[in-house]
């Protein structure tokens, strides 16, 4: 992955559990009934967008909590949202030390899963007061156990943040207290700011992004819950059911007459933290360019300026395959936001270009891998895992929790009555580093082969397709008797490449091909 780090202008312009005494100012009926055992990815908040309104000004499902004395207007509003129709604006004034206002709805949970708590907070201001997202986890009797806490202070204004962070549910819990809420840093503290896209999900993935894989769409809006668009030229958005790269929907953006150097494409802000390594990436399909490159861009300000800009190119089309970019660094010691972005640039007066774009992340979770989820760790059902693409004929393709190399998951692919030379697999493209040595390999368990070998194949693409001669392919004509093994090949990536689209397949040598095997942890290094 090629990451360069340059200064330019931007594009877009106490941790404490609550000890103070508080009022139930507004109670809506609480959602108390959801299944405890749902897929992961589902968000278990009710009325997360407050798109159904409750009573007093309160959403649906929410209830309204303030300190002693403490002086608040919390009320539903349709303009300043990041998604949908409705926000709602919490207002509050004349808080002492640590009193605060919130908003607050209480869920059950299932204890020792690993979760996702975020929100999009917009500040209109804030004084001697900060924004606190906040979990409180809770026994079955009610007694309190621990709090999760992300923090957004007085600093960047006027646009909406996602205030996001990941941890694991307590043992001991059995229900868990979602607050959204101003709290007090000083004595006579005040603000106003607007909440929504409230999100509390089980997942194993430790991106910070909200709403990363497009699927939350409020009234068939042309841009995706969480996402605000960019522009230039002429540039449409729509968000489309196909082609797909997993989920059920993504971002589509199409620009043309772009002027040089101007942009059409998808952006979000996010608090992030200072000194921490991270890694960004994005699944992209480009169905055409013209004059232009894509770009997985990435802006560190602190609240008033620019510190460092992480860039990722990309300039040919993707042959109809999705494709994963990606890239590394570590965030500037001052750094308190992060402006997320994918961008179809012109490089002349005329630039176009037509995009789908899914799976944005931001991670503080250094993965060392070219590949998106590459230990098969993430599954939105019980087939294909994230960030896999189906190869060759149809087959049965299933996430598998026992037999595994590593971690909790692996991905089984069984399949039967292969004419022959007929395939099928699973594939996933990358963005790759021209001139670079590099090692591609995978644990793999074969359970059967009849009439057919297994292949872990590496293409590289070009700006004209495929190139030809330069495929690395490693064979396998056996079985694993009944255990993982790596296989792996060594290689120079060709000096006209722009990606690679790596494959791991069962082919038939004869009619009646067959085969059951499983796939674990997959690597792409350079050397």
């Amino acid at each position: 992955m090629k990451v360069i780090k340059i200064i330019m202008l931007v594009l877009i312009m106490s941790s404490l559990i609550p000890s103070v005494s508080y009022s139930n100012v507004e109670s809506n009926q609480e959602n108390n009934s959801l299944d405890i055992n749902q897929n992961n990815n589902l968000n278990l908040l009710h009325n997360p967008s407050f798109e159904m309104a409750g009573t007093n000004g309160v959403g649906e499902g929410w209830q309204y909590w303030r300190g002693e004395e403490a002086e608040a207007d919390i009320t539903l509003v349709n303009s300043l949202v990041s998604s949908g129709l409705q926000a709602q604006r919490i207002s509050a004034s004349i808080l002492k030390k640590d009193s605060f206002v919130a908003l607050t709805q209480l869920i059950p949970v299932s204890p020792n899963k690993p979760f996702y708590l975020g929100g999009r907070f917009n500040i209109e201001q804030l004084n001697n007061a900060k924004i606190q997202l906040y979990a409180d986890f809770l026994t079955a009797d009610s007694s309190f156990i621990t709090s999760v806490i992300f923090e957004l202070r007085n600093d960047l204004k006027g646009t909406y943040i996602t205030l996001s962070g990941n941890n694991i549910v307590p043992q001991e819990a059995a229900s868990v207290r979602i607050f959204a809420l101003i709290r007090a840093t000083s004595d006579i503290g005040s603000g106003i700011i607007y909440v929504d896209d409230l999100n509390f999900k089980y997942t194993s993935e430790s991106n910070l992004v909200m709403n990363a894989d497009f699927d939350q769409v409020e009234n068939q809006n042309a841009i995706a819950d969480s996402w605000f668009p960019i522009v230039g030229g002429k540039t449409s958005l729509s968000v489309v059911t196909s082609p797909i790269s997993s989920g059920g929907t993504v971002q589509r953006v199409t620009s043309s007459e772009l002027p040089l150097h101007q942009i059409g494409g998808i952006y979000q802000i996010l608090k992030v933290d200072p000194n921490r390594e991270f890694r960004i990436s994005v699944r992209v399909r480009v169905d055409s360019l013209k004059d232009s490159k894509i770009q997985l861009y990435a802006d560190f300000s602190d609240a008033t300026s620019l510190l460092q800009t992480n860039i990722v190119d990309i300039s040919t089309v993707t042959n109809g395959d999705f494709i994963t970019i990606s890239g590394k660094g570590k965030t500037p010691d001052k750094a308190k936001h992060l402006a997320l972005y994918t961008l179809i640039r012109s490089l002349s007066d005329s630039g176009a270009g037509d995009i789908y774009v899914d799976s944005m992340s931001f991670s503080y979770q250094l993965e060392e891998e070219s590949f998106d989820n590459a230990s098969f760790e993430s599954f939105e059902g019980s087939g294909i895992a994230k960030g896999w693409s189906y190869t060759g004929i149809s087959s049965f393709i299933q996430k598998e929790n026992i037999r595994v190399s590593d971690g909790k998951y692996a991905q089984k692919i069984n399949t039967s009555n292969l004419l022959k030379n007929q395939f099928t697999g699973i594939s996933q493209s990358i963005i790759v580093q021209p001139n670079k040595d590099y090692t591609i390999s995978g644990r793999i368990l074969v359970d059967s082969l009849q009439n057919a070998n297994m292949y872990l194949q590496t293409d590289f693409y070009g700006q004209n397709g495929i190139i030809a001669n330069k495929s690395n392919i490693v064979e396998l004509s056996r079985t694993t008797f009944g255990g993982y093994i790596t296989i792996s090949g060594m290689g120079t990536v060709p000096e006209d490449a722009h990606y690679a689209k790596v494959q791991v397949i069962i082919k038939a040598k004869e009619n009646s091909g067959a085969g059951v095997f499983f796939i674990d942890d997959m690597s792409f290094q350079y050397n």
